[in-house]
């Protein structure tokens, strides 16, 4: 009973999908080209994020990498991404910032990469430069 719902629910899942990217023609193209920034390991993420996991799923190896701190200039974006090591993948990203006025603009993975998250930050204030960084959660 348990395996015929799961595969009601992934050819449900599979349909509508089809139809999002039919109607919509994939994902949207962004203008701005990302910046691949290097990254390093870390055991959580940063306490500026808030939500450290400090259980691992079961058969699973959850790796965290962040970036260094970077600068979003003044009332404008910066795309940005971040990778993954080898053999893992990318299933979720975060940022931080110094100060108000930063915002998520863009948070996806890559089109030819499932080891890349890119993200686009949106600096709101327009009279201050403002220092982020971003993370990356991998799954091996």
């Amino acid at each position: 009973m348990l395996r015929k719902g799961l595969v009601i629910a992934f050819v449900v899942g599979l349909v509508m999908a089809g139809i999002a990217i039919a109607r919509d023609g994939g994902r949207p193209s962004r203008s701005e080209p990302f910046t691949s920034l290097p990254g390093h390991s870390v055991v959580r993420p940063s306490k500026t994020v808030g939500a450290a996991s400090t259980r691992t799923p079961p058969l699973r190896k959850v790796i965290y990498r962040e970036s260094s701190g970077f600068t979003v200039n003044a009332d404008s974006e910066r795309g940005v991404s971040l990778l993954c090591p080898r053999r893992s993948a990318a299933i979720n990203g975060y940022f931080g910032d110094s100060a108000r006025g930063v915002v998520l603009d863009y948070s996806a993975i890559a089109e030819r990469s499932v080891r890349k998250w890119q993200f686009v930050l949106l600096n709101m204030d327009p009279s201050n430069n403002i220092q982020a960084f971003i993370g990356v959660v991998c799954i091996k």
